[in-house]
């Protein structure tokens, strides 16, 4: 079909109009090469008449809109953009819609959001780099898309009252301090290295290889003769927690020269420096680089905070408290499967024998008096070991089936 777009010198009017409710939410404009681009990509792409090149909704904050429809009028010269907005309201003033005005009789303008002020929004910060793809799962788990292009720090999320910024792990805490960001996901270890004054909510136990806490371990070469901190006088030790591992050899009252490193930490002994700092879930990659722990200078884990006058305030503290309630219900069910299963009234006590569980499990009557459904949840490392169990106990119909969340 073709579009008449030499009628307005090249341009055709786009209304964006919700595919859900109707409603009408912006006005652009388009050209033959925007339109082109649109079909492809399946977001709206505009050609801005101020920046005279192409502009794609949501290019700078993530809030694209994604095309379901294109309607073409009688005379191919104007286009209805049916979408799904995706992210805060449409309009910059912080609106759905940027029709919100009315234009009264005698011409003035009339807000349609009397006593409305524009959508609230907590700022999130997202951390980038080895935290970056667990926390958009773990997110993903608790009930929240977030889409990342491929060169934007500003992820869009399908939740109008939360505005995300991908931020280092390391200089989180102090955009949070600043107020730059509400809230954000980061280290514990990275508010000490900063010394941020943040409020710490809640702890996150995830990391990027499992859930668990991380350590910063004092370590050394495998055939060094250091065995404890004191032996570190006049050494020079390596570390990306400069004030951290500062702080530790003040505790124990040794004077040695503190080197930043900026990654590849474990190959700079014992030719750069006598000792590392470094951080380890594992420890297996100190094993590989033949290197030995002799200490733990500090446990940490991931944590969410939120700048202090943004909890103060009780919408934004409540958005928050309500991320973490998801977000640890989806920790919580990770390593966790449910159980359920039919026994004979005789045998269920030598089932419930078998069952671990986080109380105690429901058991429910079937259309057969004489048997009962039980429903459990058990970690899903101990599955192999139960099941056998369980049908030896005379369990029947056994079906393992995955969490999403488990709020207790």
């Amino acid at each position: 079909m073709e579009i008449d777009f030499q009628k307005s010198g090249g341009l055709v009017p786009a209304i964006i109009q919700d595919e859900r409710t109707g409603e009408v939410l912006m006005l652009g404009f388009m050209n033959a090469e925007s339109l082109a681009e649109t079909r492809r990509s399946g977001e709206a792409v505009f050609f801005s008449r101020s920046r005279n090149k192409l502009w794609k909704k949501g290019e700078s904050s993530g809030h694209v809109l994604q095309v379901r429809e294109i309607r073409v009028d009688c005379d191919a010269d104007a286009l209805v953009v049916r979408v799904e907005a995706v992210g805060p309201g449409v309009c910059h003033e912080g609106y759905r819609s940027c029709f919100f005005r009315r234009l009264e009789p005698d011409g003035a303008g009339k807000s349609l959001r009397t006593g409305e002020i524009a959508m609230s929004r907590l700022k999130l910060g997202i951390p980038k780099g080895s935290l970056q793809d667990a926390t958009l799962d773990l997110f993903s788990r608790a009930g929240w898309k977030i889409t990342l292009g491929s060169r934007s720090y500003v992820p869009a999320i399908d939740d109008a009252e939360i505005e995300c910024l991908l931020v280092r792990a390391q200089e989180m805490a102090r955009y949070v301090e600043s107020g730059a960001l509400d809230a954000g996901i980061t280290g514990h270890d990275w508010v000490v290295e900063t010394s941020a004054a943040v409020d710490e909510l809640s702890e996150l136990i995830y990391a990027k290889q499992r859930l668990a806490r991380v350590r910063w371990v004092l370590a050394v070469p495998e055939d060094s003769a250091i065995r404890e901190p004191q032996q570190l006088e006049g050494k020079v030790i390596a570390t990306e927690v400069v004030h951290i591992t500062e702080n530790y050899l003040a505790k124990h009252g040794v004077k040695a020269r503190v080197e930043f490193s900026w990654g590849a930490t474990e190959v700079k002994v014992p030719q750069l420096a006598d000792a590392i700092v470094e951080v380890t879930e594992t420890g297996s990659s100190l094993r590989a680089n033949r290197l030995r722990i002799v200490d733990t200078v500090l446990e940490s884990t991931t944590v969410f905070i939120m700048n202090r006058a943004a909890a103060a305030d009780s919408w934004k503290r409540e958005k928050g408290e309500n991320l973490i309630l998801m977000l640890q219900g989806a920790i919580a069910a990770a390593s966790k499967v449910g159980l359920l299963l039919n026994v004979h009234r005789d045998d269920l006590q030598a089932v419930l024998g078998v069952l671990p569980a986080l109380k105690k499990p429901t058991i429910s009557a079937l259309s057969d008096p004489d048997w009962v459904a039980v429903n459990t949840i058990i970690e899903e490392a101990v599955v192999r070991q139960i099941l056998p169990k369980l049908k030896a106990a005379k369990a029947q119909g056994i079906v393992e089936y995955p969490l999403n969340k488990i709020v207790l």
